[in-house]
């Protein structure tokens, strides 16, 4: 009875070793396709200005629910969105892949980021018996002008990085996470993105991440570790690796998302 038992233990363990094989090629799959739907950051010139953007994801499972996204019009007017979906893992992924996919289609039909966002929420509430939602940072630039629109669906406030190196957050009015309220209204913010400045937006993966004493990033360090002169790939990369020091050893704890785009004089052209 005792080598019947353990032979049949081996069996189960050897099924379940099969399945947990299958199922993680799946998912180093489904980790694939999602970074494959992200778009490659384009560089526009116009009127003698130069926009450079650049961005990083990584999830912290094997998929996640972190995205973002360009969208260039005219080959003047960049726009651009990085969002959060709620919680992690497949359903976030397959949520993210929903938003996505909403918004790009409402950019096609809208002019301005609040009035795409207002329109995201109505479709992404349509259906969502799972009351996900996505916190989004929805944006259009000129490349020519700088003027800059953005419009936020309760995300993470943006980070503007001046020519000489000094850094402020921009203040926007906050309104509801997309898929949680049908016919919900955003405001708008106008500004001008200066040349040699750079806009930066980022999930809360950066601003929460946790080092091994559960002590949390923080808004604080982001404007800390940038200097005058960094461009957008520049931007990017150090913060993803100050937040990796900082946290050391302790597992990340959420997806992390880094979004850059920087305004130059165009001096080639």
């Amino acid at each position: 009875r005792a080598r019947s038992s353990i032979k049949s233990q081996l069996a189960e363990i050897e099924r379940m070793a099969r399945s947990r094989q299958k199922l993680e090629s799946e998912l180093s799959i489904a980790r694939d396709i999602q970074l494959a739907m992200l778009p490659p950051a384009p560089t526009l010139h116009a009127d003698g200005h130069c926009l450079q953007a650049h961005a990083l994801l990584e999830p912290a499972k094997a998929v996640g629910g972190d995205f973002y996204t360009f969208f260039v019009r005219d080959e003047r007017v960049l726009w651009f969105v990085i969002g959060d979906v709620s919680d992690k893992g497949v359903p976030a992924a397959l949520f993210m892949a929903r938003a996505v996919t909403v918004l790009e289609t409402q950019a096609r039909r809208h002019g301005s980021p609040e009035r795409i966002l207002a329109a995201a929420a109505n479709g992404l509430s349509e259906g969502n018996e799972a009351c996900m939602f996505a916190t989004v940072l929805c944006g259009r630039l000129d490349v020519a002008s700088g003027r800059l629109q953005l419009a936020s669906a309760g995300h993470e406030p943006p980070l503007l990085l001046h020519a000489d190196g000094h850094s402020e957050q921009l203040e926007l009015d906050n309104g509801p996470p997309l898929g949680v309220e049908p016919g919900a209204r955003y405001a708008l913010y106008t500004g001008v993105l200066p040349a040699g400045a750079t806009l930066i937006g980022y999930t809360d993966g950066v601003t929460e991440a946790f080092d091994v004493d559960h002590r949390a990033y923080g808004r604080h360090r982001l404007g800390l570790v940038l200097s005058a002169g960094d461009g957008a790939a520049t931007v990017c990369h150090k913060i993803l690796r100050d937040v990796r020091g900082f946290a050391g050893n302790a597992p990340q704890s959420d997806d992390i998302t880094i979004l850059a785009i920087g305004r130059r004089r165009d001096v080639a052209g």
